[in-house]
Formats: C-alpha cells, sequence, structure tokens
C-alpha cells in the first residue's frame, strides 16, 4: 500500500515538475531584434527546442508587443516562437526625441518586420513556417511586410483589418481637427475614443489605458497617416502572392472599421488557401487585450496547427 502510494506521489510530483519546467518565459529587447537593431520581445515555453512555427506579431496604435501578452503566451504554450515587433512612434521608439522612429512611420515599421524576418530566417533556417499577425494599424503594417518580401512569409493574420472608418462622434473630430489647424504635431489624448469604440467591453479598455508603458496621445499627423495606412489594405491584399495563406478575424461588433470593408478584403486577396472568422461578440480590440476570448485563440492555432484551409463569409465561431 504505501509502495503505491509513493509511486502515486512521484508520478504527480514528476508531472508537475514538468509543468512548472513548461513555463512560458517573455523577453523584452530579445537578441535576434538587437541584431537587426529593432525592440522586439520573444516569448516561447523555457523548454523549446524546435517550434512549429515563427509568429510575428504587430501590434495597433497607442500599445505595444506586451499588449499582446495573454494571446502570444497562448500561442508560446503550444510551441510557436512568439516575437513582437515594436512600431515607430511606441515604446522603445519613443525614449529619444530627434531620433528616426520617435513618430509613428507605417512604411518604415514595415520595412523593420523585413529586416526581423531576414534576421530570424538566419538563427531558424529557411524551412520553418512564419507567419504575420497583426491587429488595426498593424494588420496594415503585416500586410505591407507580406507583400514586400513574399519569399520569407508562409501566411498573414489580419485582426479588425477593414478599410472604411466608422463615424465617430463629429464634435469630437471638428474639435480635435481645429485644435491642430496651426500645429499638426498637436498631441490629441486618445483616451476618450478608446473608451467609446476600441471594445465592446469597457472594463478590458480601462485595464489598457493603465498601461504605463503605451501611448496614450498621438498627433494628428499620425493619425492622418494611420488613417492612410488603413485605407489602402485593399489595394495591398491584391498584390499578395496567391502562395501565401491568409486568415480574416473580424467582430461583428467592430466601432472603428466596418465589417463589411474587411470582407472586402477578404474578398480581394488573390491567396489559394484564406480563411474568414466572422467574432459576433467582438469589436475592434481582438488579440491587443487581457483576456482574450478562447475562440480566437483557438480559430488562428488551429490555422496553425492543422494548415490554412479555403473558408466562406459564413464560417463564424
Amino acid at each position: 500500500m504505501w509502495i503505491k502510494f509513493f509511486v502515486s506521489l512521484a508520478i504527480v510530483l514528476s508531472v508537475c515538475q514538468a509543468q512548472a519546467g513548461a513555463a512560458v518565459l517573455y523577453q523584452s529587447n530579445y537578441s535576434e531584434g538587437v541584431q537587426a537593431s529593432l525592440p522586439v520581445s520573444y516569448w516561447a515555453k523555457d523548454d523549446l527546442k524546435k517550434p512549429k512555427a515563427i509568429v510575428l506579431l504587430v501590434h495597433g496604435l497607442t500599445q505595444r508587443p506586451y499588449s499582446l501578452d495573454e494571446f502570444a503566451s497562448n500561442l508560446a504554450e503550444k510551441e510557436y516562437a512568439v516575437f513582437g515587433v515594436t512600431q515607430r512612434g511606441h515604446g522603445e521608439w519613443r525614449k529619444h526625441k530627434h531620433s528616426p522612429g520617435y513618430t509613428c512611420d507605417f512604411k518604415e515599421s514595415a520595412l523593420d518586420i523585413q529586416k526581423l524576418l531576414f534576421v530570424l530566417r538566419q538563427a531558424y533556417g529557411t524551412d520553418l513556417p512564419v507567419y504575420l499577425i497583426g491587429e488595426s494599424a498593424g494588420a496594415s503594417v503585416a500586410l505591407r511586410a507580406a507583400v514586400s518580401a513574399p519569399n520569407m512569409v508562409t501566411g498573414v493574420v489580419l485582426c479588425s483589418g477593414g478599410t472604411k472608418r466608422q463615424h465617430y462622434k463629429i464634435s469630437w473630430v471638428l474639435g480635435d481637427f481645429f485644435r491642430c489647424l496651426l500645429n499638426p504635431w498637436r498631441q490629441i489624448n486618445m483616451a476618450r475614443y478608446q473608451r467609446e469604440y476600441a471594445c465592446e467591453d469597457p472594463a478590458i479598455v480601462e485595464i489598457t489605458l493603465q498601461d504605463p508603458e503605451a501611448r496614450p496621445t498621438l498627433s494628428g499627423i499620425e493619425i492622418l497617416k494611420a488613417n492612410a495606412a488603413v485605407t489602402k489594405n485593399r489595394r495591398f491584399v491584391k498584390k499578395l502572392n496567391p502562395n501565401i495563406s491568409l486568415l480574416v478575424l473580424q467582430g461583428e461588433k467592430d466601432r472603428v472599421v466596418t465589417y463589411r470593408s474587411a470582407q472586402k478584403v477578404f474578398e480581394s486577396a488573390p491567396s489559394i488557401n484564406k480563411y474568414f472568422v466572422s467574432l459576433p461578440d467582438s469589436g475592434h480590440m481582438i488579440i491587443g487585450r487581457p483576456q482574450v476570448h478562447p475562440l480566437v485563440v483557438s480559430s488562428v492555432a488551429n490555422w496553425l496547427e492543422k494548415g490554412p484551409r479555403a473558408g466562406t463569409l459564413a464560417d463564424k465561431f
């Protein structure tokens, strides 16, 4: 009896140790990013030897790679090497006011991704699949990078990647417009827009606004640049290599971009394998948030695990 007890105890302890040893580790300023002279974050299981694939995340406006921590950690637990690149105008780029990356630049951010992809290919080899996942303005950046580096990208995931803006409160927009007329670089506090439009759950928005390293303001020029980048998503997706697989996730309660414009982006893609996921209870923020919906994680994970499949606009989760 005692022998059976100690054997069972040993098994339980060994399982616990194995689970403890498989924790997901997060690192900012990761070595591959340093090599590429870019601020890059990294998530992976501490016992990871050979990842299933490389996943490169691109955050949205005012956020940073760590804003996607829950989503990234979930993918890392499934044995993917997950990287997050900091968009220009955010995070580390904002530490030096006169540096080239102090303000938002979506073209340069896409070039940064290409540079990082080259470094990652050298580190991990050319046989490992590489997926880009971007949200909102980050989706625009990921799409640009995939179009410019088709031989280094296996697939792209666009979250809230529509092109047509919803209607905002006109009094807010006009007020901020006139404030920026004399100084287009004047900073606009984005908190009220985020509270009103960013997410279907106000509590989640408040958590994201408390991040001390997120960027709370944007200039009028940067907002115009972001809008210009987003409106070109359909034009860029038409240039996507047909061999690059595409997954589009769109919330039906998105109050930033229209649902139909995300459908049009999907329909315009020449990808042989493409799949559209409609999220009935989701707003604009899909992955750049705490408490990521399990169906979002499972949709992306299944797509990565099983390989892209041809899908239709009727597919819902």
